[in-house]
């Protein structure tokens, strides 16, 4: 992690590198909502911890209001584990 707390580049890839195994081993697991806790804000959105499978993503739609140690549920909305991202949104109810 650097200085901000956020994830370096390869910590990313390797995140998503297991978020991406973990999509295609669990498939229908993965498309339900997952718990998760907001771990940390850049300037670029927020970012979200969870703990089954262990990752962190970010909040790409509904970040709004979400404040660091709030519990919530978050759903995946995509990988590119090239690029190391593991995209998340705030799930509805």
């Amino acid at each position: 992690m650097d200085r901000s707390g956020a994830p370096n580049r390869d910590q990313l890839r390797g995140i998503a590198h297991r978020a991406m195994t973990e999509r295609v081993l669990l498939p229908d697991s993965l498309k339900a909502s997952m718990a998760g806790q907001p771990a940390h804000y850049l300037e670029n959105g927020a970012w979200v911890r969870i703990p089954e499978p262990s990752v962190e993503g970010k909040v790409v739609r509904g970040s709004q209001g979400l404040d660091v140690g709030d519990h919530g549920r978050v759903e995946l909305v995509d990988t590119d584990v090239e690029r190391g991202f593991i995209d998340l949104r705030r799930a509805s109810g």
